[in-house]
């Protein structure tokens, strides 16, 4: 497991040389930039438990599985955030509905796993 620290690139190109599945964002990181994952890199990512993580950018395609849990600090998703059919967020359904949103934030159907419920977000198909 690396443990990502705001030096994101530096901690991201380590975690690619040795082919690592785990990778920890530590509770300093706010933003994830642009491509900051790449598709074929799978990767299992977890948050500190007092996140400060606000937004995804444009394709950061942060691949998620149903024990991620993304940060209630989350307050925006841009296109590509996500990549992943479930996952875990640590607010309530009406929280998560509060989260600013790209309208193509999962290319994919996904179900979010709320403290209180769960969300279905199938995205619109051209």
């Amino acid at each position: 497991m690396v443990k990502l620290t705001p030096d994101r690139e530096k901690a991201l190109a380590y975690a690619r040389s040795f082919d690592l599945e785990t990778l920890y964002l530590g509770d300093g990181v706010t933003i994830l930039g642009e491509g900051a994952f790449i598709s074929d890199f799978k990767l299992h990512v977890s948050f500190g438990e007092n996140s400060s993580l606000s937004r995804i950018k444009t394709s950061g395609l942060i691949p998620v599985y149903r024990d991620t849990v993304l940060p209630r600090s989350l307050a925006q998703l841009d296109q590509g955030a996500i990549l992943g059919d479930e996952v875990g967020y640590a607010g309530t359904v009406a929280e998560w509905e509060a989260i600013e949103k790209h309208e193509e934030w999962c290319s994919e159907p996904i179900t979010v796993h709320c403290t209180d419920g769960d969300v279905t977000f199938t995205p619109k198909k051209p």
